[in-house]
């Protein structure tokens, strides 16, 4: 079966952008808001029985999320940075709309 995303970018947006949209728009997405208030972290696990490298070696590290568009994944370190970087942006949203829980 297929990847359901075109590139890297994608995938991270189909992860954050309803926690973003129900951030901005909390009526018209409350079910997600309502778990947002209840979540206060995201597990982020790989498969420890394989060898990651740390660094990219199919591409620069410095590769935009839209330009990575191989087949296979990119290193957990990548995967990482933009989990936390996404985190980040979201929590700081969350802060200036008034809200007191923020995801780790």
């Amino acid at each position: 079966m297929g990847k359901a995303y075109n590139n890297f970018a994608e995938l991270m947006s189909n992860i954050f952008q309803p926690m973003f949209e129900a951030t901005l728009n909390p009526d018209k997405y409350p079910n997600i808001y309502n778990f947002l208030a209840h979540v206060g972290g995201i597990d982020c696990v790989d498969d420890e029985s394989n060898h990651d490298p740390l660094l990219m070696t199919s591409c620069d590290a410095n590769t935009q999320p839209s330009k990575y568009t191989k087949k296979e994944n990119p290193p957990y370190s990548y995967w990482l940075y933009h989990i936390y970087a996404n985190l980040y942006s979201l929590n700081r949203l969350r802060e200036k709309k008034g809200n007191d829980f923020f995801l780790k």
